[in-house]
């Protein structure tokens, strides 16, 4: 059996609900959905304190991380400073330059080299 919708017992779409309820355009609330999953799936996920982490974190494969924020946590206690998503972002870039997987490719860019 399918879960209820529940946007749409006050409006037709997504995109008008969360418009209206939250101010937010459907692309900014996805990418929230897609970050808050990706915090679900790491152990220690209370260390993510705002969207722009989650984001950095969602941006490495699934099976990577664990590695990238283990990884950041060790550069902000290195640096005596407070997890940033410029941290989580250099910790995903090196666990995939050590031969991890990147994670899905969320440009526009459609365009091959």
């Amino acid at each position: 059996s399918s879960r209820p919708v529940l946007y749409r017992t006050t409006h037709r779409s997504f995109s008008s609900y969360v418009e209206e309820r939250f101010e937010f355009k459907r692309t900014y609330a996805h990418n929230l959905i897609e970050s808050a999953q990706a915090c679900q799936s790491v152990q220690n996920s209370e260390q993510i304190a705002n969207p722009g982490q989650a984001t950095e974190l969602a941006l490495a494969a699934p099976e990577n991380r664990e590695a990238v924020l283990e990884r950041a946590k060790e550069i902000a206690e290195e640096a005596e400073t407070e997890l940033t998503a410029k941290i989580i972002k250099q910790a995903r870039k090196e666990i995939e330059e050590e031969g991890g997987k990147e994670g899905a490719d969320l440009s526009c860019d459609t365009r091959r080299g």
